[in-house]
């Protein structure tokens, strides 16, 4: 009797725990819903019921498999998707628990290990479909700017494989049954604390990388406001003297002074120019921000060249340029302060929706590489090392390519992006 209402307390403490599992394994699959945090959290705590109960009354691995796969499905209702993704995702998801129950079962049976397989096999497979599940969702999951080390990855996973060795040591130590209880619970909590202490870090500097894109964004529009005040005092004098000007070129026409006029529409030129306007397609996003990246270039009395040929709207987000663009050539003022030849090349192009960026940089230091990802060179890596994979994510939003080479000193970054320009301008209209 002392066994059975041990199993049954370990087993609901078990599924408790899959509960958070689960959770994170939609958010891999589907976006965020809609539903309020309230009545999430009360669905979530509906499943976790009807599926307790019905192991508890029925005790039927048919029924349970049926029900169970049933529910979890209902529960996919929570989010937005397709009826396909609820079915690959449910199904996926009691696959993957059936074989590694069917694994830690037969890795028990096959070292003749004397503990109550049923309870072992349940806490054992959850928390290895846990490890799984973290995975999946650091490879796959939306919005993932920070790529962990694999050294930081194997500190992480110590706390749930060393929580399968406590489990094991607590079985065949054949300890009491309240105090197996405690064993498998608190271990249980502390890999959900674990984790969630994790996300909360990663959400943290998520935040503070979208916040500094955020104040690069708005120094880049102060910087072009300052261009255009500046372009507009200057016409607006030229305006007001344009007479003089006027008569004082018809005299040099007169007087058949070619060079005198040449040099004096030379002095025009200059005086309307603006200094520190690089880029002035009309795009205010683009002129913007490579106004004000490429006069940090311009004090490294860097060569630099551009060719810009985008309309005045682009369908991409602002956001989501300010990160492409931001990031490379960030990368490209970090390469020119430690190269002599100092050369930048940028340039962007729209043609038949699709937009072609092309940012080239001279280097003289080392190219860190690794199975064909490049890593950051700085000394502050853990900082710094997740710019040029936002730019991969924000590239894949408008499935597009990139493209990075380096040879011969030159740094070449080439990205493709499909983005429906004309539906974007009719739509303006």
């Amino acid at each position: 009797m002392l066994n059975f209402i041990s199993s049954n307390t370990i087993y609901l403490a078990t599924n408790l725990f899959r509960i958070y599992v689960l959770y994170k394994f939609l958010g891999i699959f589907f976006e965020k819903t809609h539903i309020k945090n309230g009545l999430q959290l009360f669905l979530y705590l509906l499943y976790y019921i009807s599926n307790s109960s019905l192991y508890l009354i029925f005790s039927n691995p048919f029924i349970n498999l049926i029900s169970n796969l049933l529910l979890f499905f209902l529960l996919t209702f929570i989010y937005e998707g397709k009826t396909s993704t609820r079915v690959v995702s449910t199904v996926l998801i009691y696959s993957a628990t059936m074989i590694l129950e069917s694994i830690v079962y037969n890795i028990s049976v096959s070292f003749n290990l004397h503990i109550i397989l049923e309870d072992f096999t349940i806490v054992v497979s959850n928390l290895l479909l846990f490890m799984i599940v973290v995975i999946l969702e650091r490879i796959f999951g939306s919005n993932r700017i920070l790529d962990i080390k694999p050294i930081h990855w194997l500190i992480i996973f110590c706390i749930p494989m060393g929580s399968i060795i406590i489990v094991l040591t607590a079985f065949i130590a054949n300890y009491s049954s309240i105090f197996t209880i405690i064993i498998v619970s608190v271990l249980l909590c502390i890999n959900i604390m674990n984790f969630y202490l994790y996300d909360v870090i990663i959400k943290y500097y998520h935040n503070k990388y979208e916040k500094d894109l955020l104040i690069q964004q708005s120094n880049a529009y102060l910087n072009q406001l300052q261009i255009i005040k500046e372009s507009q005092k200057n016409i607006k004098i030229l305006r007001h003297d344009i007479k003089n000007h006027i008569y004082s070129m018809q005299e040099m026409i007169k007087n058949n002074k070619r060079d005198d006029l040449e040099e004096y529409l030379k002095t025009i030129f200059k005086y309307i120019d603006v200094k520190n306007e690089y880029a002035y397609s009309g795009n205010t996003e683009v002129d913007s921000l490579l106004n004000y990246k490429i006069y940090e270039a311009e004090k490294l009395n860097a060569n630099i060249e551009i060719n810009i040929n985008v309309p005045k709207k682009l369908s991409i987000e602002a956001f989501d340029l300010s990160i492409i663009l931001g990031n490379l050539l960030d990368n490209a003022l970090d390469a020119l302060k430690k190269s002599h030849e100092r050369r930048l090349y940028v340039k962007m192009e729209l043609e038949k929706s699709i937009l072609y960026i092309t940012i080239e940089n001279s280097y003289d230091d080392v190219i860190n590489k690794e199975n064909d990802i490049f890593l950051t060179t700085k000394k502050d890596e853990n900082n710094h090392g997740f710019g040029l994979n936002s730019v991969q994510n924000a590239i894949k939003k408008y499935n597009g390519l990139l493209d990075i080479t380096c040879d011969n000193k030159l740094f070449s970054v080439n990205i493709l992006l499909y983005i429906d320009n004309n539906a974007q301008n009719i739509k303006n209209n």
